[in-house]
């Protein structure tokens, strides 16, 4: 009779406890979900930096090939034009003329849309670096972060797993942040998209 009492006390208590609290639950658990979260966005920054970055030596490279390409018609126009002067202006030399001066009004197109882009990108850069940095201090300081190789050869590290620094024991329902942390993840919530609330809701468990 006992037995059967404490199993239905049991069932009872599973169902009146918060589901958000059950440890077991990764789906309805405030640290799990404000983990993923937080790993999540910060990648996504990670991932923005690196693309700001790439824009900014994609203009640079443009930008030179462009430089490179007029300075080498500019010497072939120096050199059509003498042949011009000591020719009867031949139709073919005119045609080729034409054909060159186009090609290169096409570079000085090209070379001043890649410095637009080179100042469009900086500005990009500087603002994301800003927000990386400011988001870095304090997701380094409540969680390690695991960098691993691009698999596919890039030069650049990438993000392979984000843990809590505090320890939490297995199976506890409820794992408090110490007080400090819980302060870093608030001011954290300034730097990434918390919708669900969980890292809010996590941050305010005692």
């Amino acid at each position: 009779m006992f037995g059967r009492f404490y199993a239905v006390l049991l069932i009872i208590s599973s169902f009146s406890l918060p589901r958000a609290w059950a440890s077991g639950d990764p789906d309805t658990n405030f640290r799990e979900r404000c983990r993923r979260a937080v790993s999540g966005q910060y990648s996504s920054l990670v991932a923005d930096m690196t693309m700001a970055d790439d824009a900014v030596t994609l203009a640079n490279d443009a930008r030179k090939k462009s430089l490179k390409q007029i300075d080498s018609d500019e010497v072939k126009m120096k050199a059509l034009r003498k042949k011009l002067e000591a020719s009867e202006y031949s139709p073919e030399l005119l045609s080729e003329r034409d054909i060159l001066a186009a090609q290169l009004k096409l570079y000085h197109e090209q070379l001043a849309s890649s410095e637009g882009q080179i100042e469009s990108a900086k500005i990009r850069q500087a603002t994301t670096k800003k927000r990386i940095d400011s988001a870095r201090k304090k997701v380094e300081s409540i969680f390690k972060v695991n960098l691993v190789q691009d698999p596919e050869g890039g030069p650049r590290p990438l993000i392979g797993q984000i843990e809590w620094r505090s320890p939490c024991p297995k199976y506890r329902a409820l794992c408090p942040l110490p007080v400090k942390d819980a302060a870093v993840l608030v001011s954290l919530l300034d730097e990434i998209d918390d919708s669900d609330l969980s890292c809010h809701h996590y941050a305010k468990i005692k």
